[in-house]
C-alpha cells in the first residue's frame, strides 16, 4: 500500500497548501478537481508485468482501443480525512462520498507496441486528466503508474528522450544495410533513404518514399538486421493471409472494442510488406478488400476505420517497404532489383546506429534558391524533350532531401541535388536491363 499511502500524502499536503477544509464549499470543490498527486517514489524499472501486487510500476504500449470516458465520484471521506478514488483507492462502505466532485478517468486498451521485443498481455489502463483527452489510437504510451486488481492507473508520462548530437552513422549504417543485401550499396542508400522518411506535406503527400526490394535471396537476414536499426512491424503477405484477416480496423459493438488490424503501427515505424511467399490463385472479395487498403495506406499514408455506421480516415506517418520476388502486387512507384556480390550477412546495429536514423529523421531541411532554381532549369530543359514527368521530379526532390538529411546537414546543397540524380539515374538502368 506504500504508493496509495504517498498518494494520499500528497492529497492531504494540497489539501493544507491550499487551506481546504471542510465542509467544503464550491470554490473548494473546484481545487479539489484540479489536484493531481506529486509522490516522491522513485521511477522504477519494474514492468507491470512482473509483478502481481499493489504496486508502483511501469507500463509501456500501444494505444490500441479508447472507450468512453467514465464518470465517478472523485473523493470521499473516511476517519475526518479525504481521500481520492483517483488512481485505485476503492472507499469502504463506512465512507463518505463527496459527490459534488465528479471527475473523468479515460480507459484504454493498450496492446505491446508492434515491432518491438516486449511481451504480455496488458491490463486494463485508466488515464486522468489532460492525458486522457489527448491521447490518440496507435500512441505508445510510456509511463509510470498503480498496478492494482488487474488495472494499471497512469500517474506520469514519460517522453521519449530526444537525440541531442546525432552521431555520425552514415558509413556504418549504408555498410550494414549493403551486408544484409549481399553487398549491393545502391539498394541499400535507397533503404537509408525510406528510413529517414516521413510525410512533410499531406496535401500533395510531399516527403514519402515506399519502396519495392525485388529478389532477395534470403529476405529474413534484411528484415532481422533492419529490426535492430528501427522498429520494425513484418506483414507476411499470402493469399491465405489477405483472404482471412482483417486490414480494416473495425468496431464490434457487442463487447464494445476495436478489432485489432496487422496496420494499427505506431507513426515513425517500418512497416515491410513480404510477398516472397505469395503464390498465385483466386483472391476474395476480403483479399481484395485487404490489397486496396494497402494500396491507400502507400499512396495516402491513411488507413480507414470501420465503425460500422460510418468510417472515418486515421492519418499515418510510417515508411513502408516491400519486399518480393518479381515486382510487387501493390506496384510501388520506386522499386530495385538487388544485386548481390557475396551471400547476405546478419547485422546486428546498435543504439547509436539507431540514434543516426532517429536523429537524421527529425531534421528539417531547407531548399536553397540556388538549388530550386537548379532544380527547375532541369525540369524544364528534360520537358522539353518530354524525357521527365512531374512524379519523377519530385522524386528527385524528395531524394535531394534525404540524402542532404542523412549527410546531418540542415540545408540542401547542389551537389545533394547531383546526387540524386545519380542515384535515381542507376535505378532506372537495373528497371530496364
Amino acid at each position: 500500500m506504500e504508493v496509495l499511502d504517498a498518494i494520499a500524502e500528497s492529497l492531504w499536503a494540497f489539501i493544507r497548501d491550499s487551506q481546504l477544509s471542510l465542509p467544503l464549499n464550491l470554490n473548494s470543490c473546484e481545487a479539489l478537481k484540479s489536484w493531481h498527486p506529486t509522490i516522491n517514489l522513485p521511477d522504477t524499472q519494474t514492468f507491470w508485468h512482473e509483478t502481481s501486487e499493489i504496486s508502483y510500476c511501469r507500463l509501456r504500449g500501444m494505444v490500441q482501443n479508447q472507450s468512453e470516458p467514465e464518470m465517478l465520484v472523485g473523493f470521499f471521506i473516511e476517519e475526518d480525512k479525504i481521500y481520492s478514488t483517483k488512481f485505485g483507492r476503492v472507499p469502504k462502505e463506512s465512507s463518505s462520498l463527496i459527490d459534488s466532485i465528479i471527475i473523468q478517468r479515460y480507459p484504454i486498451k493498450v496492446i505491446s507496441v508492434p515491432g518491438e521485443r516486449n511481451c504480455g498481455e496488458v491490463p486494463r489502463v485508466f488515464l486522468y486528466d489532460e492525458s486522457g483527452e489527448t491521447i490518440k489510437l496507435n500512441t505508445i504510451i510510456d509511463g509510470f503508474g498503480i498496478f492494482i486488481e488487474g488495472e494499471f492507473h497512469m500517474i506520469k508520462l514519460i517522453n521519449e528522450p530526444e537525440v541531442i548530437e546525432i552521431p555520425d552513422g552514415r558509413s556504418e549504417v549504408l555498410s550494414g544495410i549493403s551486408q544484409s543485401l549481399g553487398g549491393d550499396l545502391l539498394a541499400a542508400e535507397l533503404v537509408l533513404y525510406n528510413l529517414l522518411s516521413k510525410v512533410q506535406e499531406r496535401r500533395s503527400m510531399v516527403g514519402i518514399l515506399p519502396i519495392n526490394l525485388i529478389n532477395l535471396s534470403d529476405p529474413q537476414i534484411f528484415i532481422s538486421s533492419i529490426s535492430s536499426l528501427i522498429r520494425t512491424v513484418s506483414l507476411p503477405l499470402t493469399i491465405n493471409s489477405l483472404s482471412t484477416q482483417n486490414f480494416t480496423p473495425t468496431k464490434n459493438y457487442e463487447n464494445d472494442e476495436l478489432e485489432a488490424s496487422p496496420l494499427q503501427i505506431p507513426d515513425n515505424s517500418l512497416l515491410i510488406l513480404d510477398e516472397t511467399q505469395l503464390s498465385s490463385g483466386q483472391l476474395n472479395e476480403q483479399g481484395i478488400k485487404n490489397l486496396q487498403t494497402l494500396a491507400h495506406l502507400i499512396e495516402r499514408q491513411q488507413i480507414s476505420y470501420d465503425f460500422k455506421y460510418y468510417q472515418s480516415e486515421f492519418q499515418t506517418d510510417i515508411k513502408i517497404i516491400s519486399i518480393s520476388s518479381g515486382r510487387s502486387l501493390l506496384k510501388l512507384p520506386l522499386f530495385i532489383a538487388v544485386r548481390e556480390s557475396a551471400s547476405p550477412a546478419a547485422v546486428i546495429f546498435t543504439t547509436t546506429h539507431a540514434d543516426y536514423i532517429k536523429g537524421c529523421s527529425k531534421i528539417a531541411v531547407a531548399m536553397s534558391d540556388e538549388i530550386i532554381k537548379t532544380a527547375q532549369n532541369y525540369f524544364v530543359n528534360q520537358r522539353q524533350s518530354s524525357s521527365i514527368s512531374e512524379e519523377e521530379f519530385h522524386l528527385l526532390l524528395t531524394l535531394t532531401r534525404y540524402i542532404a538529411q542523412s549527410e546531418r546537414k540542415t540545408s540542401a546543397e547542389v551537389s545533394h541535388w547531383e546526387q540524386a540524380k545519380t542515384l535515381l539515374c542507376g535505378i532506372k538502368s537495373r528497371q530496364t536491363n
